[in-house]
């Protein structure tokens, strides 16, 4: 049986090898298709909302701190952004191996959707905000009107005040 196998391991070895004459020689590939190499990550554009809260004319703390609060969420929005663009390009690499010059065209446009959505999105973000600050002053110039600029202070105590 032994004797078989051998037999049948040496014919089969044997055919391989005539096989792979009659083959075209191989193409010499790179170690990576050009789908596969590493691209830079999408260099997704910052947006600031500094120069809109100096507008209004906020004390510097609060401008800092509303400043510091939107750069954290939009951080945070760009590294979502370059995410989706890393993901969907990995998925469009398998889908166009052979043609690098469509899957350039791809990128590009993908590039230039994922870069519009994070504008988009964060000018929003930023118009939402924006609108809170500017209620949350009407707010305050409606009260120190009302109150007659006493703040919380009853009226004895306020009458105290101004004998003083």
């Amino acid at each position: 049986m032994a004797s078989v196998m051998l037999q049948i391991a040496a014919d089969t070895q044997h055919h391989l090898a005539r096989l792979s004459s009659l083959l075209p020689p191989a193409v010499a590939r790179p170690s990576q298709r050009p789908s596969q190499r590493r691209r830079a990550s999408l260099d997704v554009p910052v947006v600031s909302i500094a120069r809109d809260l100096t507008r209004l004319s906020l004390p510097p703390s609060t401008q800092a701190a509303l400043g510091h609060i939107f750069s954290k969420g939009e951080e945070r929005s760009r590294q979502s952004h370059r995410s989706t663009y890393d993901r969907t390009l990995a998925a469009l690499n398998s889908t166009f191996e052979e043609d690098a010059a469509l899957l350039a065209e791809y990128e590009s446009a993908l590039a230039a959707r994922i870069c519009t959505d994070h504008v988009k999105a964060m000018a929003r973000t930023r118009d939402r905000m924006l609108d809170e600050v500017q209620d949350a002053l009407n707010r305050v110039a409606v009260a120190q009107v009302s109150d007659g600029g006493r703040g919380s202070f009853s009226d004895e105590v306020v009458a105290v005040l101004e004998r003083a």
